[in-house]
C-alpha cells in the first residue's frame, strides 16, 4: 500500500467516526468502544488516529459536539435543561451541568439567560 493510498485509507476512518459520532451524539452508549466496534478498527488505533488527525481526543471532541448542539438547544428552544440534557446524550442532568458549565464557562441556565 503506497502512502497515499494509507492517507485516503486514515481520512475516510476518520470521517466515518465523526459522521457517526454527530449522527448519534444523543445515544448514552456512543464512546469510543462503540465506534471502533462499528468502524470494525481497534480501540488504541481509533484512538491514535484521532488525536493525530483531529487534533483533540476522541472524548473531547463528543464533548463538543454535545455542548455545541446543547447550546443550540438552549439558545433556540423552550425545552427544560433536563430535557436538553437527555437529547445530547447526558442521563444525569447534574452532570450534563457541570460538563456544560466546564466548557462554556457558564451553567446552562445562565447561557440561556444571556443569549
Amino acid at each position: 500500500m503506497n502512502i497515499k493510498s494509507h492517507t485516503n485509507k486514515t481520512e475516510q476512518i476518520i470521517q466515518n467516526a465523526v459522521k457517526y459520532i454527530n449522527s448519534n451524539y444523543s445515544d448514552l452508549n456512543v464512546s469510543l468502544e462503540s465506534v471502533s466496534d462499528y468502524l470494525n478498527i481497534s480501540v488504541s488505533y481509533l484512538s491514535m488516529l484521532f488525536s493525530k488527525n483531529q487534533k483533540i481526543s476522541f472524548n473531547k471532541y463528543l464533548v463538543k459536539v454535545r455542548m455545541e448542539k446543547a447550546k443550540e438547544l438552549l439558545k433556540f428552544t423552550k425545552d427544560k435543561v433536563i430535557n436538553i440534557s437527555r437529547l445530547v446524550g447526558y442521563n444525569e442532568v447534574y452532570y450534563f451541568s457541570h460538563s456544560f458549565k466546564k466548557y462554556t464557562g457558564v451553567s446552562p441556565k445562565e447561557f440561556r439567560a444571556n443569549v
